[in-house]
């Protein structure tokens, strides 16, 4: 069975949960219920997650093809309240300077940002651990990263997008800073694992 990410991302999570029961993701900027997405695979496999998506469009599709997840239609950001977001189907993104996608094409309309630690104080089942957290925000990534509250919320598996092309990015300072270690590197997507949890670690790892 092949890879449903767009990079191939799930074939990490594949190896690393191969042998443990179902567990709990998170999908900031899911997408699409199946199309480029790195949850897919773990939902086909009894996982259970919560799905946050701004764009009406793919939320609807979220809610209509993952029934057992919790799907929230927000944007996501370090700050809330209203943002101008651009429709480019799996390019759609928070308008600002930090935006990846081509200013050119698509709507934009206005839809309701919020913190990742908000959305999970609201969504996130009481005693529930996060196992993989998936960030995909065409730029916006390390604003939801600061906008989350790590003691309390700490996945075990941090899946970023980063355009940077070096290892020495902004992202993996920021990942460092919060007590994780970049264990794998799929294009634009870079892997990181908690160094408090006692999960496997793959042979090399990002110094």
């Amino acid at each position: 069975q092949g890879s449903f990410s767009q990079f191939g991302e799930d074939l990490f999570l594949r190896w690393h949960f191969a042998d443990r029961e179902p567990g709990f993701y998170v999908d900031v900027g899911a997408f699409h219920p199946h199309y480029f997405s790195n949850t897919h695979y773990l939902s086909s496999f009894g996982w259970k997650g919560i799905n946050i998506e701004a764009n009406p469009l793919f939320s609807h599709r979220l809610a209509k093809h993952r029934p057992r997840d919790i799907n929230v239609n927000c944007a996501v950001s370090d700050t809330e309240g209203e943002v101008t977001f651009r429709n480019d189907a799996m390019c759609s993104g928070i308008v600002d300077d930090a935006y990846t996608g081509d200013n050119e094409v698509g709507e934009t309309f206005s839809v309701s940002c919020r913190t990742l630690a908000n959305i999970l104080d609201e969504h996130l089942p009481q005693g529930q651990n996060i196992d993989v957290l998936s960030i995909d925000c065409e730029g916006h990534d390390l604003r939801v990263v600061a906008g989350n509250r790590w003691e309390k919320y700490r996945p075990e598996v941090v899946l970023i997008e980063d355009h940077d092309t070096t290892i020495q990015s902004p992202t993996l300072e920021a990942m460092e800073a919060l007590d994780y270690s970049m264990v794998s590197w799929y294009y634009l997507t870079k892997v990181f694992l908690d160094n408090r949890s006692n999960a496997p670690r793959p042979c090399i790892q990002a110094d």
